[in-house]
């Protein structure tokens, strides 16, 4: 069976580093709030566009200076984030798949490390050094520039499962592939999901195992 895992949200607790440290950075350097507690990145956390929109900027304005102000947050907490443990029972989940002779595909959106220069390459081996730190063993690893793109991948190889967090992911392949969504406070409530768990414990193991003996029997 073949299991394509985000990073992420997924692997990691994005949500929950985001909120540590995103509200005294971006209230130091432009004096705004969290005002959508439900929001996936600093972009939809603070409403970056809807700020902007203030200042009577057009929509590729707005889209370019959204992406720097998004950009500057993380070239200054990337290495923390980084470093940052991934979510407890990672290591042990991805071991239990490597017993039951599984294949786990690692695939992510890091725009960076699809760049084809010395920048592009030091993300992409941050990438396999943050997997490596958490103990995560793994077959693949996919870099997508964006979520469509990520998309594209998954509907083109048709894994057995996806394990991942976003709703424009899963609302978009959950149809046709079995779901596991990780739970956060964005995406409480996906239809399309086989099921959602909680984080990397025996549940997530028991889902992926009861989605093994569906495909054995068909």
């Amino acid at each position: 069976m073949r299991i394509f895992c985000d990073i992420d949200g997924t692997l990691t607790d994005f949500e929950k580093f985001v909120k540590m440290y995103s509200p005294q950075y971006m209230q130091r350097k432009y004096g705004w709030e969290i005002d959508n507690p439900y929001g996936y990145d600093i972009e939809q956390l603070f409403s970056v566009k809807e700020k902007l929109s203030k200042f009577g900027l057009n929509t590729t304005e707005k889209e370019h200076e959204c992406e720097k102000i998004v950009e500057q947050f993380w070239n200054t907490y990337y290495l923390k984030y980084l470093f940052t443990p991934m979510r407890f029972g990672v290591h042990n989940t991805s071991m239990q798949i490597k017993k039951q002779a599984w294949e786990l595909i690692i695939i992510t959106s890091r725009k960076k490390a699809t760049e084809r220069n010395i920048l592009g390459t030091l993300v992409y081996l941050t990438i396999r050094l943050q997997l490596w730190l958490n103990g995560v063993y793994y077959k693949k690893l996919i870099i997508c520039a964006n979520d469509f793109e990520k998309i594209e991948a998954i509907k083109e190889c048709l894994p057995d499962v996806l394990i991942d967090d976003k709703p424009e992911i899963i609302d978009q392949v959950g149809d046709i592939i079995p779901t596991i969504c990780i739970k956060s406070s964005y995406n409480m409530e996906q239809k399309k999901a086989y099921c959602t768990v909680d984080g990397f414990n025996n549940n997530i193991f028991e889902a992926l195992s009861q989605i093994g003996t569906i495909k054995r029997m068909k």
